[in-house]
């Protein structure tokens, strides 16, 4: 048979030879949208109200420690150059 026959090319297409395989991305999970600046600022606020200064957070630090350790790295940082 010639490959550019009509009965043979119909009947490929009937056969679904011509049928392509979906390769579209389905994404398993659904991504919420991400929460903003002031609704961060608002759910530490409300971390502090009710655990207040006893518990440390991974980003805390007493402001007294937090003004030593800055200044410790300014130090470093001066001297490094």
């Amino acid at each position: 048979m010639r490959k550019d026959n009509v009965v043979y090319l119909n009947s490929l297409i009937t056969s679904g030879y011509t049928k392509k395989v979906d390769i579209t991305f389905i994404p398993r999970r659904i991504w919420s949208p991400e929460a903003t600046t002031a609704e961060l600022i608002r759910k530490r606020e409300l971390r502090r109200e009710r655990f207040t200064y006893e518990v440390d957070f991974e980003d805390f630090m007493m402001p007294f420690q937090k003004n030593i350790t800055e200044k410790a790295k300014a130090l470093e940082a001066a001297f490094k150059t």
